[in-house]
């Protein structure tokens, strides 16, 4: 009885490790993607301050 839990303990410590390591996963991306969106924001910004002054 005690063995079998102890089984699924250890089976639900393992897919919280998981799932853990794809939320990280997840905030890496989404922190690489805004980083990005910033640059891309910029890059626009300054093209407009180029078509305005031409």
């Amino acid at each position: 009885m005690h063995a079998d839990l102890d089984d699924e303990i250890s089976g639900l410590r393992k897919q919280v490790r998981q799932l853990k390591n794809v939320a990280s996963e997840f905030e890496s991306e989404a922190k690489l993607q805004n980083k990005f969106i910033n640059q891309l924001q910029m890059t626009i910004i300054k093209a407009q301050a180029g078509v305005k002054n031409n």
